[in-house]
């Protein structure tokens, strides 16, 4: 974090001061690195790691412990070390790596613990993704840290990462073996250690994270973790051209010969399409990964028409057993599902209903099970690659809010392993969970959206600041899910199904499964508009991906680390460094402002050029038209 600012020359000189509680006339002085700041009591202490010939970069936190943890004792360490002890079974480490540029943070305890890092005005990133950005607009106290979803516990928590980053410059990193509980508001962000649900009572109490000192902003602050990215690369096809998903326009009557007939309405109709997704209902019970014969008479055949077409085709698949398949099943597929801590059959909800089982990814030989299965389908139909859905440790049994019977050292682990045995299939395959993920090559999908405007309830203006969020936690090939949303609250209406296009037109990929054609001729003619536009792009797009310096999908603030108005931008994006986007996300607006940073952009609607910072006031944008701007002269 940042104190009044000048240039980085080296480290300062301070020393460490421990005030104790119990006797307030009493001070010890011990001298430390040359680096921290510590004020501590019985139950708390304020720490301030410093770096600068000034100390004009910090790293401050409150620690703090729910009860007294004794008196201050000293405590032995390398000699660069801060190190403070209590007596009552409380500890405190901070050691520094090479050139003072990284630290690591350890505090260990017999009771609940809690690590708060004042924001002072400064914008908050990272973390999990959440409706609204930056994060700490969203306030949150001691949510448990582990992926779930609504059904189980009360909220969206698909793509959980143990990042975060501010304006002003902080980075943390913490351990995946941490206990952690995350609050959060407008003022501050506070990490908690604590043995209580979702993790066991016997686990260690300690915190432990990472954080660079030589950073005064967020792109430094981020580079502390992402010095280059190494991002998937989708197949050229998947950029140029959509995925086309029969979820949403047929839902579970879907069949082999409306799958059939999608494809020709959508090539009839003027679209291109790269993939064919064959979604959800097509088989005699879910989990069993059998065709049902009656809607499919012949899977190899419908394969081969789509393959024939000039399309890939690929098909749904998630890690439930059930409900409604017969009881022999289970039997037979027992040795792969999740137990409860007794060996018998866990048993778990998802929203296809209650008493399913869950295949257990935490097992190898489950693992190795299902992946042979996958092949088999691949080889014996001829698919070219999966959509995995769901993958949260809250489907674990006994995982929910409401049972809590069932605990985990590390929760997450079972969406970190269901993501890698996912990722064995090519850069083709669509997820939708991520912890300690966004290294794998596959692409990420957000959570389902819902076909309304606003941001709550993961309406049209989510999908810009979900893919914001997941680009700065270190995903790359970044799937919208699908344009329109998925009709939870209804239909969309024409204007926003459009709106929506254009959302869509200048991020990584598109998916659609609502068809155009289900609303009007305008709306076919702009929607091939600007899925044409993408495809002009395509191959911009391609070299983003390729670029190791920055990720495909920006927030201003990538080329404006400094700019206060483009840390708080959630409604206009950057592909790469120079494209800026600004689509319309207000019901019934026909213009909107578009804030512009440092630099001369051109119109590419109207070839005029702006020298920025600027703000464009009211910018005419009738249905058919999607602001965009070319950064010419940084």
């Amino acid at each position: 974090m940042r104190a009044p600012r000048r240039v980085f020359t080296g480290v300062g000189v301070l020393v460490l001061v421990l005030f104790v509680e119990a006797t307030p006339l009493f001070k010890e002085k011990i001298y430390s690195p040359s680096y921290a700041e510590v004020f501590a009591s019985r139950s708390s202490a304020d720490v301030t790691l410093f770096s600068g010939a000034q100390r004009e970069l910090k790293h401050t936190f409150n620690l703090s412990f729910d009860g007294k943890v004794g008196n201050l004792k000293h405590c032995a360490g390398n000699d660069d070390d801060v190190c403070v002890r209590w007596s009552k079974s409380a500890q405190l480490l901070v050691t520094k790596g090479p050139k003072n540029e990284m630290w690591t943070v350890t505090i260990e305890a017999t009771q609940p613990l809690h690590v708060c890092f004042p924001l002072e005005g400064h914008q908050l990133y990272g973390g999990m993704v959440l409706e609204e950005y930056p994060i700490q607009r969203v306030n949150l106290t001691q949510v448990s840290f582990y992926t779930g979803d609504i059904t189980r516990i009360g909220r969206l928590q698909n793509v959980m990462e143990r990042f975060w980053y501010s304006s002003g410059g902080l980075n943390i990193r913490v351990n995946p073996d941490v206990p952690l509980f995350l609050s959060q508001d407008e003022t501050q962000l506070c990490l908690t250690a604590k043995n209580e649900f979702p993790y066991p009572k016997d686990i260690p109490i300690k915190m432990s994270y990472v954080t660079c000192g030589n950073t005064g902003n967020i792109r430094e602050a981020l580079k502390c973790f992402f010095p280059m990215y190494d991002k998937p690369i989708p197949p050229t096809k998947i950029i140029a051209d959509p995925i086309w998903s029969t979820w949403v326009e047929f839902e579970r009557p879907i069949d082999q010969q409306k799958l059939i007939q999608f494809e020709k309405d959508i090539t009839s109709h003027g679209f291109n399409a790269s993939v064919i997704e064959l979604d959800d209902a097509w088989e005699t019970c879910h989990g069993n990964q059998t065709f049902d014969l009656k809607k499919f008479p012949d899977p190899k055949a419908m394969v081969d028409e789509i393959h024939s077409k000039g399309h890939l085709i690929t098909l749904w698949v998630h890690p439930f057993l059930g409900p409604g398949c017969p009881s022999n099943l289970l039997d037979i597929y027992s040795p792969y599902v999740m137990k409860y801590p007794n060996g018998s059959v866990g048993i778990t909800t998802w929203w296809n209903g209650e008493g399913a089982a869950l295949f257990d990814f935490l097992n190898p030989e489950t693992t190795k099970w299902y992946v042979e299965r996958l092949h088999r389908i691949l080889d014996n139909y001829g698919f070219d690659g999966f959509k995995f859905d769901a993958g949260e440790a809250a489907y674990i049994p006994g995982m929910s809010i409401k049972e809590q019977s069932v605990t985990s050292h590390r929760p997450n682990q079972y969406t970190s392993k269901y993501i890698k045995m996912a990722s064995q299939f090519g850069t083709l395959t669509e997820v939708r969970v991520g912890a300690e993920a966004f290294q794998y090559k596959l692409m990420q999908r957000l959570q389902d959206r819902d076909s309304i405007w606003t941001s709550e309830n993961l309406g049209l203006r989510s999908v810009i600041t979900s893919v914001l969020q997941l680009s700065i936690l270190g995903y790359g090939a970044i799937l919208p899910d699908m344009v329109g949303g998925n009709c939870y609250s209804g239909r969309p209406s024409k204007e926003l199904f459009i709106r929506w296009v254009q959302v869509n037109t200048f991020l990584p990929l598109i998916q659609f499964s609502l068809s155009p054609w289900s609303f009007d001729d305008e709306t076919v003619q702009i929607t091939r508009k600007f899925t044409a536009l993408h495809n002009a792009y395509s191959e911009r797009i391609l070299k983003e991906f390729k670029d190791p310096h920055h990720p495909v999908i920006n927030p201003l603030w990538w080329i404006a680390p400094e700019d206060k108005i483009a840390l708080v931008s959630d409604s206009e994006f950057l592909l790469g460094e120079d494209l800026l986007v600004a689509p319309v996300l207000e019901q019934g607006a026909t213009s909107r402002d578009i804030y512009l940073p440092r630099g001369e952009w051109r119109d590419e609607n109207t070839g005029k050029v702006y020298t920025g910072p600027t703000t464009l006031k009211k910018y005419p944008a009738p249905l058919e038209v999607l602001p965009y701007f070319e950064r010419i002269k940084s």
